[in-house]
C-alpha cells in the first residue's frame, strides 16, 4: 500500500500528466513520477522565492496546510499544519474547516489555531471546498497558489479553479499570475495583507 503523502502527491502528478487516477497503476509511473517529484521540488521553492519578491508573509503570522518534503515551502516563519509534517519532522496535524473556522487536530485533540493566514498551494479541489467560508471572520485570511509548467495538463484547470474560488471572495482578494520561461505561477490573496510590506520594502 501507498505511502498517504506520496498517494496524494501521485494523485496531482496525474493532473498535471492527463492521466487517469488509480492507484494502481503507480508502479507503471514511479520512475517517472519520482523524477517529476524532484524537478516539482525546484519548482516549489522557486514560487517560495515569487511569494517573497512580492512582499507576502513577512508580517503576519501564516500557517502552510497539508504539506510535506516534495511540496511544502515552509521556513522557521510558517507554522506547517499537516499529516504529512513527520517528513518534515513536524508533529502531524490534520486540518479542518468547521463553519467559518479552521480547526487543527493534534493527537485526536481540536484546537482554533493562532495565525491570521492560512496558505495552500497546487491543492486538491476537496481540500479547500470550504476554505472561502474562513474569509467570512474578519481575523483571518486565506491564501491560495499554484504553480507548474505551462505544458502541465491541468494548467488552464488551475487558473479556472483559483478564478471560481476569487469569485467567492471580497474584492479585497486579488489574482496574480507570472510567467518564467516555461514557468508559471498564481496566487491568491488579500491585499489589506499585502499593501503595507510593500510600501515597507520601497
Amino acid at each position: 500500500m501507498l505511502d498517504k503523502y506520496i498517494l496524494k502527491l501521485y494523485k496531482y502528478y496525474c493532473k498535471v500528466m492527463g492521466i487517469k487516477f488509480n492507484p494502481l497503476t503507480y508502479i507503471y509511473h514511479k520512475e517517472e513520477f519520482f523524477k517529476w517529484l524532484e524537478e516539482y521540488k525546484i519548482i516549489t521553492q522557486e514560487f517560495k522565492e515569487y511569494l517573497i519578491s512580492l512582499g507576502y508573509y513577512n508580517y503576519y503570522p501564516t500557517a502552510e496546510i497539508n504539506k510535506g518534503k516534495y511540496d511544502s515551502i515552509a521556513d522557521d516563519k510558517l507554522v506547517v499544519y499537516s499529516p504529512y509534517a513527520k517528513t518534515l519532522n513536524i508533529e502531524p496535524t490534520t486540518f479542518a474547516v468547521v463553519g467559518i473556522t479552521p480547526v487543527v487536530c493534534r493527537k485526536n485533540k481540536p484546537e482554533v489555531p493562532k495565525e491570521r493566514i492560512y496558505l495552500i498551494n497546487n491543492p486538491l479541489q476537496e481540500e479547500i471546498d470550504n476554505w472561502p467560508s474562513i474569509t467570512k471572520r474578519s481575523d483571518m485570511d486565506i491564501s491560495i497558489g499554484i504553480y507548474g509548467l505551462r505544458t502541465d495538463k491541468n494548467y488552464v484547470d488551475n487558473i479556472v479553479l483559483l478564478n471560481e474560488i476569487k469569485r467567492q471572495l471580497s474584492s479585497d482578494y486579488i489574482l496574480e499570475q507570472e510567467t518564467n520561461k516555461d514557468r508559471y505561477y498564481l496566487t491568491l490573496n488579500n491585499k489589506k495583507n499585502t499593501n503595507v510590506l510593500r510600501f515597507q520594502n520601497r
